[in-house]
């Protein structure tokens, strides 16, 4: 479809159906899923800063270590939380902005880096779905195994 005319001047291309749907969905997503996905992240965050109390003996076995304890799901979930919400602000809102407008008015540097964070925002969500698949298959074939909890990380 050609948005000039002979004449060079910018027309306005008529907007269909799926583009009311688009802008209709990725709306209701975004007023909706980022303050949830703010929410549940400050939620995460407070349970993972808590202390848990973790009994280490001591080499003569008497006293007891307190030690901050992280929780790999906790991680995993802070991750899953934070590639929502990178998808949400990146992709969402810039459809709804490209749809409205149908222009790109900050410049071509700002575009592409619109687009890479857009993809990185994907690539991101597809690799901690990835390492969640991972970590649940070591839980299940190997659940006592040191080994199998460092390879986790190690993707991690």
């Amino acid at each position: 479809m050609d948005v000039f005319n002979d004449s060079c001047e910018f027309i306005e291309p008529t907007m269909l159906v799926g583009d009311y749907f688009q802008i209709i969905c990725n709306s209701v997503c975004l007023v909706i899923g980022v303050p949830l996905n703010l929410i549940t992240l400050y939620t995460l965050v407070r349970r993972q800063k808590r202390l848990v109390l973790v009994c280490l003996p001591t080499r003569y076995g008497t006293p007891v270590v307190m030690c901050r304890k992280h929780s790999l799901t906790i991680l995993m979930h802070m991750q899953v939380n934070i590639t929502d919400l990178c998808i949400l602000l990146f992709y969402s809102l810039g459809r709804v902005t490209w749809l409205f407008t149908w222009q790109w008015h900050t410049g071509l540097l700002s575009c592409r880096l619109m687009r890479l964070l857009e993809q990185f925002a994907f690539a991101s969500s597809s690799n901690v779905l990835v390492v969640i698949a991972i970590e649940r298959m070591y839980s299940l074939c190997r659940p006592f195994s040191v080994c199998a909890r460092a390879r986790v990380h190690i993707t991690w």
